[in-house]
């Protein structure tokens, strides 16, 4: 089975399951009939309901990660978990964007003030509502570039947007 819009840093992405053996420590890709390799195993996604099971991430949602660094080109680090501000959540007053779920200690978040419960609204002048938008935004940045980004951070009685330049990191 696969489980969608898992959180992981800068992004989303899909955990593929199987009961196929696989070991993360010696390094172990699921392929398909074809050939083709189609994730990589991982113990991170481990739990009580999936023990017996082989979790793997899936390679096609790191495939511009992997280009850039296969070609030696670093890739654009912001380091936060993120999710997508509902439709629900943003009835009760919140503002459309990408909800700060977790900041990597030490990230070029971190290290700007952006923290947990920020809402990123605007980054680069474009405005952000989905985890797409941010990840199509951070992909065209480089490393050492400064980004403006606009947080919504909930206060007494409202939202306050903060403005923040960011200097993108590299992984």
């Amino acid at each position: 089975y696969i489980t969608k819009n898992v959180q992981v840093t800068d992004g989303m992405t899909r955990i593929l399951y199987s009961d196929v053996k696989g070991n993360a420590g010696t390094g172990t890709f699921l392929m398909n009939t074809s050939g083709q390799i189609i994730g990589w195993v991982t113990d991170d996604y481990k739990n009580e309901g999936n023990q017996d099971m082989t979790a793997a991430m899936a390679i096609s949602d790191y495939k511009s990660i992997l280009e850039k660094l296969s070609n030696g080109a670093p890739y654009p680090y912001f380091g936060i978990k993120g999710q997508e501000v509902s439709a629900v959540m943003n009835s009760s007053g919140m503002p459309l964007g990408v909800y700060v779920v977790e900041v990597n200690t030490d990230s070029p978040a971190y290290n700007t003030g952006i923290q947990s419960g920020d809402i990123i609204t605007e980054m680069g002048g474009s405005a952000i509502v989905t985890m797409k938008d941010f990840q199509v935004i951070l992909e065209k940045s480089s490393p050492g570039q400064i980004i403006p980004v606009t947080v919504s951070r909930n206060g007494r009685e409202e939202y306050k947007k903060i403005q923040y330049q960011v200097t993108i990191g590299a992984r």
